[in-house]
């Protein structure tokens, strides 16, 4: 157990991405509310056909991603008949927080520190 990480080590079939919204619903109960990057990346499979829905294919896994972030694009690098890497990015606009006025002074949107949840899938 780490103070500011956690490590989910799983099998080649473990569905990830069903655990998106919980995910993030534990990261808000840590006081992280807002995902402003969305990075989603893995090696392709040794074994597809083994793989659970939504992880058939990286197409099926771009289709529910988008369906939670839909600003996000999907990229595939390498050779397509060999070993090559996809990923899915999305970044996302903040959140409207209203200026704060004190006296007669109106003072800028107050910045949050930056804060990472990172959810890695290798096989």
């Amino acid at each position: 157990m780490f103070p500011t990480k956690v490590i989910l080590k799983t099998c080649g079939t473990t569905t990830l991405l069903h655990g998106v919204d919980r995910l993030l619903a534990i990261a808000a109960e840590c006081g992280l509310n807002h995902v402003a990057h969305l990075f989603y990346s893995r090696k392709n499979f040794l074994e597809p056909r083994r793989q659970v829905q939504p992880h058939g294919s990286f197409k099926q896994e771009t289709r529910t991603l988008l369906e939670r972030f839909p600003t996000g694009a999907a990229h595939i690098f390498g050779n397509l008949t060999g070993d090559h890497w996809c990923v899915f990015v999305a970044e996302l606009p903040p959140p409207a927080v209203p200026a704060v006025t004190i006296g007669k002074a109106l003072l800028a949107p107050h910045l949050q520190p930056d804060h990472t949840l990172e959810v890695r899938l290798t096989n």
